[in-house]
């Protein structure tokens, strides 16, 4: 019985860890885009229309 708490009490964790990871990939890949939107924005036109916010929060 124990052994069956300790495997359910393991998987769960695993499934923890793998949900977590896939969160900071999915927001270090976000930031990395919406930075590069970013630097197109104001290298085209220097901050005078920031359209990259929309894509930030759009």
């Amino acid at each position: 019985m124990e052994d069956l708490s300790k495997e359910n009490k393991y998987l769960r964790a695993k499934e923890r860890v793998d949900r977590l990871k896939k969160f900071y990939a999915n927001l270090t890949s976000y930031v990395l885009v919406i930075s590069a939107l970013a630097l197109i924005n104001y290298a085209t036109n220097e901050w005078r229309y920031m359209w990259f916010l929309w894509a930030a929060f759009g």
